[in-house]
């Protein structure tokens, strides 16, 4: 059974992250923290300006 609903999670996951990460970067988050990770490794919470 946890192989099962491991695999599951993370096809459902990769494939809102995708989405969500690719919107990200481009538009500015209204409202709400949210992790900024640069080439750099740098963690930064961004929030709305």
């Amino acid at each position: 059974c946890l192989m099962k609903k491991t695999k599951k999670k993370k096809t459902l996951r990769q494939a809102q992250g995708k989405s969500k990460k690719k919107k990200v970067p481009k538009k500015k988050p209204i409202g709400k923290k949210r992790k900024i990770v640069r080439k750099k490794k740098i963690v930064a919470y961004v929030e709305n300006l």
